[in-house]
Order: structure tokens, then C-alpha cells, then sequence
């Protein structure tokens, strides 16, 4: 009602009063949203805070997994990006990803969205016209608006003074409410926003067996390049390659220290020893069976090789 009536002041007193006596790990994600559709600065940077700092004690719950899988691409990637992300297993940050891009890529397509892929196969003709059409519903919600506008400005010149401003705080608030109904706006992740989505997770800090389960989920099918890399950080540790050869992020987030270096170390050098069970011989190589496995699951140049690929290889060929 604050926001609605443009009453500035009450709206911030308001937001601090939620920092200091409400906001909570469990509710963090609640807040957030609200902070987007109210278009509060402080709350949503208060809420996006404690949502990064509490992150391992928020995502707990139903509700709040339920809550992050809702925001809008931009504000949910800011969270997932974060060094600073309180989290101790990269795997859960990734059981996030994976649950938000299921959500977003189940809604219903845009009319005007066109997948790189399909669009490789359209005619010049086909894409002229869908283009014609994108042009089209542009031009008719431009003239929607225009007559919606119109109509406002004559139903306001036959009124009172008195009832005109009542009138315009009416019209003010329906476009408020519009444009809060839009800075929540659902919507399909596009190719771009799922990659920035899989560049952020830190796929050299994920175990062995998480990271080839990952490589078999659909939903991960585009960062596949990503966790061949983060398989090759593991098994290569020795090679003399340069951290910028990587696409992915190699830094590690806040709470990820010697400890869990270790572990992991530990995790993938288990696998090399087992060379009778599962085919790795010193360098890394891969054979028979496990050869035929992992290739089945991973696409591209590594489909052609029966080697871990060096990244230094796998950045001049991308």
C-alpha cells in the first residue's frame, strides 16, 4: 500500500524495520521476491545479502527452493555467482541450477523466442516471416497502448478537478501494479542465460561420480564442455596449463579450503588407482567399457578421443 500510494518514506522505514527485526535465512528468498515486486533497493540488496551468507540454511526448505526457483534469471544468477556463497558441497548449488532450469524451461515458449538450433533449420522464407509476425505484435501492442492512453486522456477532460486527481491515483496505481506484475514476469531461460547459469558453478570442485552423473542430466546438456573441463582439472593436476586455457571459473568460493582440496585429490586419484576396474591408466586415459560409458554421455570433440582432453587443446578448439 506504501509503494502504491508513492509514499517513499513509509516504504523505506518499512524495509528497514524487515532487516532489523525479520529477515532470516528461511525467509531471505521470500523477501527478495517481495523486494523485486515492490522495487525496494534496500530489501532486495538486504535480502540477496543474507541469502548468499545463510545460502546452505535457506535452500532447506520446500518453500524456500520454491521461492529461488521463482526469481527472475538475473537476480538468481547474482546468488549462484557469488564467491561468497555459503556452501560447503558444490553439488547442492548445482541441484539448485538444475532444479531452476527445469522450472523455467517447462513455461510456455514466447511467441517471439526462436532457438538457435530450430533456426539453423528454417528457410530464408520461414524466418522472414516469422520475423514479419515478431514486427507485427510489436507494432499492435504499441497501438493498444497509444488508443489505452487516448481513452484516458478523454475520460480525464470530461471530469471534475476533484475526480480527475482521484482518477490519475487510480491510473497511477494500475500502472504500478503493471509494472510489478512485469519485474516478476516468468519467463523461458534463452541459450545465453542457461550458459551463465552453467558457468557458475564450479564444476573443479565436484566430485568424480557427481560430476559424470551431472554430464548424463539432460538439463545439463549444454555444459558438458564445462564439466569435461572440471574432469580434466582432476585428472591432469600436473599437466603445465594455464588457469586462463579454462572457460570455466577455477577460483573456488568462500568456504571451499584445503580441506575439501584434499578430499577431492583423494577422490580422483581413487579412480586412477583403480585402472583394472575402471580403465584409467597414469595419464588420465580411459579404455574399453568406461571408454564407451562416458562417450555415450559427452558430445563433441571428446566424443572423439579417448582421452580426458587438455584444456589448453579443448580452448583453441572452441
Amino acid at each position: 500500500m506504501a509503494h502504491l500510494l508513492m509514499m517513499h518514506k513509509l516504504k523505506q522505514d518499512l524495509s528497514q524495520l524487515i532487516v532489523k527485526e525479520y529477515l532470516l535465512p528461511g525467509n531471505a528468498a521470500h523477501y527478495l521476491y517481495e523486494a523485486i515486486r515492490f522495487n525496494s533497493h534496500f530489501l532486495k540488496a538486504e535480502s540477496q545479502k543474507k541469502l548468499i551468507e545463510e545460502f546452505q540454511v535457506a535452500i532447506q526448505t520446500e518453500e524456500g527452493r520454491k521461492m529461488l526457483k521463482n526469481l527472475p534469471f538475473y537476480e538468481f544468477l547474482a546468488i549462484v555467482n557469488s564467491q561468497d556463497l555459503g556452501v560447503h558441497e558444490e553439488m547442492q548449488v548445482v541441484s539448485l541450477v538444475d532444479e531452476y532450469v527445469e522450472h523455467k524451461m517447462a513455461l510456455q515458449k514466447d511467441l517471439d523466442e526462436v532457438d538457435p538450433e530450430e533456426a539453423k533449420h528454417l528457410t530464408p522464407d520461414e524466418l522472414a516471416r516469422r520475423e514479419e509476425a515478431r514486427k507485427l505484435r510489436a507494432e499492435t501492442k504499441l497501438q493498444q497502448k497509444a488508443e489505452e492512453l487516448k481513452a484516458q486522456e478523454a475520460k480525464l477532460a470530461a471530469m471534475t478537478p476533484v475526480a480527475r486527481i482521484q482518477e490519475r491515483i487510480n491510473w497511477n496505481s494500475l500502472k504500478e501494479r503493471i509494472a510489478m506484475d512485469e519485474r516478476l514476469a516468468e519467463k523461458r531461460l534463452t541459450r545465453d542465460q542457461r550458459r551463465q547459469l552453467f558457468l557458475a558453478l564450479k564444476y573443479n570442485y565436484m566430485k568424480h561420480d557427481d560430476l559424470i552423473r551431472t554430464s548424463m542430466n539432460p538439463n545439463f546438456e549444454e555444459a558438458k564442455d564445462f564439466i569435461m573441463e572440471g574432469l580434466s582439472f582432476r585428472l591432469n593436476p600436473f599437466e603445465t596449463t594455464q588457469h586462463k586455457d579454462y572457460k570455466i571459473n577455477l577460483k573456488p568460493r568462500k568456504f571451499y579450503g584445503k580441506e575439501m582440496e584434499r578430499a577431492l585429490n583423494a577422490d580422483f586419484a581413487s579412480k586412477k588407482s583403480q585402472s583394472s576396474l575402471n580403465g584409467y591408466n597414469a595419464r588420465g586415459q580411459m579404455s574399453g567399457r568406461q571408454n564407451a560409458g562416458v562417450n555415450a554421455n559427452l558430445s563433441g570433440r571428446q566424443n572423439a578421443t579417448a582421452n580426458f582432453p587438455n584444456p589448453r587443446a579443448t580452448s583453441r578448439g572452441s
